[in-house]
């Protein structure tokens, strides 16, 4: 069936000076934690300090491995690793600071086993039933599909000694009600169009997961304003 795609660049604009906007906020000031230690350096990338530290992770055959990517395209990427070994919780982060552009690590152990419960509780859904991406069936068969240069995302690697998800991109948009960033009566011609996936994903395990997540991350010490701008429960504050 013959399918059109009809691209929106409406905002990418506004998207754009949204995320110049977070990159440039400054970090908080905040007080260390005894057991928080962190690292500072520059002869490597944080992806590169991350995947590295989450090879290290899979070598020594730690229980559970969460490896939770937050990226916004042109801007910054966060990735958060939550492990589990013989019952302790641990989270490392990795990201770059534009202050003083250096890259950064922080490790700190966790007392809430929220996100491990959930991941035990739900491992088959959040395995068979992937998010569905923002898009909108028209009933002469066409489809409106949204296509934008400047998005937020998150992406997870998860692992199990039995088994293991890797995602997509789930991108910040595929949860919203609308396949418009932003209603335009001109553009839209006076009307909006549905993301036929919006209940679905809302109500989905995924939503929950990471919602649960970002909720973790969000209030610790360890999180910079910079990151926590780009949460996508968060956005809204800001």
């Amino acid at each position: 069936m013959k399918q059109t795609i009809n691209s929106i660049f409406t905002l990418g604009l506004t998207i754009l000076i949204f995320l110049t906007t977070a990159c440039n906020s400054q970090p908080k000031s905040k007080t260390k934690k005894k057991d928080d230690k962190e690292i500072a350096q520059t002869k490597k990338s944080d992806y590169e300090l991350a995947d590295e530290f989450l090879i290290k992770l899979k070598n020594e055959k730690t229980d559970t491995i969460v490896f939770y990517k937050r990226t916004c395209i042109n801007c910054c990427d966060f990735f958060n690793i939550f492990w589990s070994s013989n019952g302790q919780r641990h989270l490392v982060k990795f990201y770059f600071d534009f202050d003083d552009m250096k890259s950064h690590s922080r490790i700190t152990d966790l007392k809430a086993d929220t996100i491990f419960n959930l991941l035990s509780k739900n491992f088959s859904e959040l395995k068979n039933l992937p998010l569905k991406g923002n898009g909108h069936r028209h009933k002469d068969g066409t489809s409106t599909l949204v296509m934008i240069d400047h998005y937020c995302y998150a992406q997870l690697s998860i692992y199990t000694k039995q088994d293991s998800i890797m995602t997509d991109r789930m991108k910040d948009h595929d949860f919203d009600k609308y396949t418009d960033f932003e209603f335009d009566p001109v553009i839209n011609k006076g009307k909006r169009e549905a993301n036929d996936n919006y209940k679905e994903n809302i109500n989905s395990k995924w939503n929950l997961f990471l919602t649960s997540i970002e909720n973790l991350i969000a209030p610790m010490p360890e999180s910079i304003n910079r990151e926590i701008e780009t949460l996508r429960t968060r956005k809204s504050d800001h």
